[in-house]
């Protein structure tokens, strides 16, 4: 993020995704939208991929819910939603994400097949 400069930056309407300075959006926009739509609290979604970790949290078939390994992450995300594989770039994962945001700060996508 503290390499990241207005030009890597697109600027999009959130009412409809129309973009407002000329640069390509990213194509999971839907989700992005749905939760500035959905949570007034909230000005920007940054999108991850996701940390080895995580990876291997997702991977572990595992249902783990407590991440809260360090104080930051109560503190600054609190709990963490996991939502199902569904494509990337689907409708279906972008309601999946929207539902899980509206009370969570951090969704984390599961693998497939797990």
């Amino acid at each position: 993020m503290s390499e990241l400069t207005k030009e890597q930056i697109s600027a999009c309407r959130i009412s409809d995704g129309v973009v407002l300075n000329e640069k390509n959006t990213f194509r999971k926009n839907g989700f992005h939208f749905g939760i500035l739509r959905e949570r007034s609290d909230v000005n920007v979604v940054p999108h991850f991929v996701q940390s080895s970790f995580t990876t291997a949290v997702a991977c572990s078939g595992r249902d783990i819910r407590n991440f809260f390994v360090i104080p930051e992450i109560p503190y600054y995300i609190g709990p963490i939603a996991i939502v199902p594989y569904l494509n990337p770039g689907s409708n279906d994962l972008a309601k999946e994400v929207i539902s899980a945001m509206k009370g969570h700060g951090l969704t984390i996508l599961k693998i497939m097949g797990m």
